[in-house]
């Protein structure tokens, strides 16, 4: 009750700093009052009940502000357009062959994805799957399509995407 009480002694200082509409801003506490603390004039004395934490509307909206992120990001210039049943699983803001090294344990430089020699033709489980400016990593072998785990392909997360083995130009082995 005390909580409830502070509450009610800030929202009324808040509300009340504004001069000019004194009166209005009376009206508003003592509704933000009755609203929180009960109206002394019900008869079955319905308090207000507040539950911490997010409501289900802050929920949805931070739901959709994260979808609206992610599409947003399918539009930058990290997005190479291929592949098929893609799913965020993750954030990260490493570029996609620093991402695929530390997956990897590769601690040699390879340099940029564009430019990196591949060692084989062979997909491997664990391998880093180079696309023509893109590196990933494969984690399931479909015989003509992977299945990578990667970085950046949407700015700043990390997805996982099955791909045709024709759009990798190679692989490196760990």
């Amino acid at each position: 009750m005390k909580y409830l009480n502070t509450i009610f002694l800030v929202v009324a200082v808040i509300l009340t700093c504004n001069i000019g509409h004194a009166e209005t801003k009376h009206k508003e506490v003592d509704d933000i009052h009755r609203y929180i603390m009960g109206d002394s004039r019900d008869t079955d004395n319905n308090n207000r009940v507040f539950i911490p934490g997010m409501s289900n509307n802050q929920k949805v909206l931070e739901r959709l502000e994260e979808e609206q992120r992610v599409q947003q990001a399918r539009t930058s210039e990290s997005f190479t357009g291929y592949g098929s049943d893609i799913k965020v699983v993750g954030e990260s803001w490493d570029q996609c062959v620093i991402y695929a090294k530390r997956v990897t344990g590769i601690t040699r430089s390879l340099g940029y994805a564009g430019t990196i020699k591949p060692q084989t033709q062979e997909a491997k489980i664990g391998a880093i799957a180079l696309e023509w400016n893109h590196a990933s990593v494969v984690i399931a072998d479909y015989g003509d399509s992977i299945r990578v785990k990667e970085a950046n392909y949407y700015r700043g997360r990390i997805t996982e995407r099955t791909i045709p083995k024709s759009r990798v130009r190679g692989y490196i082995i760990t």
